[in-house]
């Protein structure tokens, strides 16, 4: 399983946040990564409902998304 770092220590894994870099109130950006495990929803269509769903329930703007494939 990923675990998502940066230089100060974890930021997240598939399963579990950190506090420190949690959503609050006083959120202006974000980087969301979604981990494509498996054919249960194809990426394109959970980044669409990603982004659906922070327009709804964030009133998010500006939203751009980015597929990085990492080389083997």
């Amino acid at each position: 399983m990923p675990v998502w770092r940066d230089a100060i220590g974890g930021i997240a894994t598939p399963t579990s946040d950190e506090q420190r870099t949690c959503f609050t109130l006083d959120t202006h950006r974000v980087l969301i990564c979604i981990n494509a495990f498996g054919p249960e929803m194809p990426l394109d269509e959970a980044m669409a409902l990603t982004a659906r769903l922070l327009t709804k329930y964030a009133s998010a703007t500006d939203i751009s998304t980015t597929i990085i494939i990492p080389n083997n």
